[in-house]
C-alpha cells in the first residue's frame, strides 16, 4: 500500500501530532509499506504519483482545505486523524467556567470555518479516526448529519529510540523527589497551577519544553511565590526527556484540556504514575490520577499519588506495531 502521511510542525518542538506521524509512518515502513511523509502540503507532486490512501495527521484546516479542494495528492482515498483537534470547540462553554484563557479571535475564527466549511471537509473522506470513543461522541454531536465512518485509535508508545543507560541529568541528581512536566509552555498547558499547588510541598517540579507564549507570566509566578522547589530546563532531546521521567516520582499534565499525550504514555510505560486533566482523551486507565486545573485539586491528587505506598497495577499501553496493524485494519475496512 502507498501512503501519503501530511501534519504540520512546530520548529521548537517534537509535538505529539509529529511523533504520531513519525512512528506510525516507520511502522508502517517496517510491514512492508511505502510512506511518503510532509509536514504541509507541497505546492506540486508528480500527476504520475498516486497514493492508496493520503493520511492528514491532526486538524490543520489551511491543509484540509486545499487539500479537499484542490486536491494536489493523485489518491484513491483521504483519512483524517483528529488527535483531539475539536476539543475546545465542543466543550468551550465549561472550559470558560473553569478560567481556560482562551484567544476569542482566534477561538472563533475557528468556530466560523468549523461551522461553515468542515462539514464538507469531514464529509468527502472516507475515514475520521480518533483518540476513544469520547472523541468520536464529540465529532458526532458537533457536526450532526456527518455520514464518514468514524473510528477510534487509542495512542501508542514506540519505545525508547535507544538501549542506551538512561543518565541522570546532573543538576537535578539533588533535586529529588520531583515531579515532572514535559510539555511546551503555552496558556492552555496551566503550569503555573501547578507551581501554586507545590508551594509549601516537599517535592520539587521539573519542567522541560520551549515557551509557548506564557513562560514570562510562569516565572513572575514562581518569583511572586519565592519558589525554590522549580527548574526549568527548556527543550531537551529524547534521551534526556526520558531520563527526567524515569527518575521522576510522577509525570503531571495540568492543562485545561488534552488529548492523548504521548508523555503520559511513554510515563506509564516506564512504570510511573501520571497526574492528569480529568479533561482529556486519555480515558480511564490504571496508574493515571485525574484532577481538575484549580491548584487545590492539583494538590491534593499530587499528596494522594506521592502517599501511595503501592501503586495499582500498570496498564498495557498499545506499542506503535499493535497500531499499525490495526490502522491497517481500519484502511482496509473503509475500502
Amino acid at each position: 500500500m502507498r501512503l501519503a502521511m501530511i501534519g504540520k510542525s512546530f520548529p521548537t518542538l517534537i509535538g505529539g501530532i509529529e511523533f504520531h506521524q513519525t512512528q506510525l509512518a516507520a511502522e508502517l515502513r517496517h510491514l512492508g509499506h511505502e510512506v511518503e511523509e510532509f509536514a504541509q502540503l507541497p505546492s506540486r507532486i508528480s500527476s504520475a504519483t498516486t497514493f492508496d490512501w493520503v493520511v492528514y495527521e491532526g486538524i490543520h484546516r489551511r491543509n484540509l482545505l486545499i487539500g479537499t479542494i484542490l486536491k494536489p495528492f493523485p489518491a484513491k482515498r483521504t483519512a483524517v486523524f483528529t488527535h483531539g483537534s475539536f476539543y475546545e470547540t465542543g466543550h468551550i462553554a465549561e472550559l470558560r467556567r473553569i478560567g481556560y484563557p482562551y484567544s476569542p479571535m482566534s477561538f472563533w475564527s475557528r468556530r466560523l470555518f468549523d461551522t461553515f466549511l468542515m462539514p464538507t471537509i469531514l464529509g468527502g473522506t472516507n475515514l475520521i479516526i480518533t483518540l476513544a470513543p469520547q472523541e468520536s461522541t464529540d465529532i458526532m454531536n458537533l457536526f450532526t448529519g456527518l455520514s464518514t465512518p468514524i473510528e477510534s485509535l487509542p495512542n501508542f508508545w514506540a519505545g525508547p529510540a535507544s538501549d542506551s543507560p538512561e543518565p541522570v541529568v546532573p543538576e537535578l541528581s539533588s533535586f529529588k523527589p520531583y515531579i515532572v512536566a514535559v510539555s511546551r509552555v503555552d496558556p492552555r498547558k496551566n503550569l503555573a497551577a501547578v507551581v501554586q499547588a507545590i508551594d509549601g510541598l516537599r517535592v520539587n517540579l521539573v519542567l522541560a519544553g520551549p515557551d509557548g507564549g506564557a513562560l514570562p507570566s510562569l516565572t513572575r509566578e514562581v518569583a511572586r511565590l519565592g519558589s525554590s522547589n522549580f527548574r526549568y530546563l527548556g527543550p531537551v532531546d529524547e534521551v534526556t526527556k526520558r531520563s527526567l521521567i524515569e527518575n521522576s516520582s510522577a509525570l503531571i499534565l495540568p492543562s485545561f484540556f488534552e488529548g492523548a499525550s504521548f508523555a503520559a504514555l511513554e510515563a506509564l510505560a516506564m512504570g510511573k504514575p501520571v497526574i492528569s486533566t480529568s479533561r482529556s482523551y486519555l480515558g480511564e486507565m490504571s496508574r493515571v490520577f485525574l484532577c481538575s486545573p484549580e491548584p487545590g485539586s492539583i494538590r491534593t491528587t499530587i499528596e494522594h499519588v506521592l502517599n501511595l505506598k503501592e501503586l495499582p497495577v500498570a496498564p498495557k499501553v498499545p506499542s506503535a506495531n499493535e497500531t499499525a496493524v490495526t490502522f491497517l485494519k481500519l484502511l482496509d475496512a473503509a475500502e
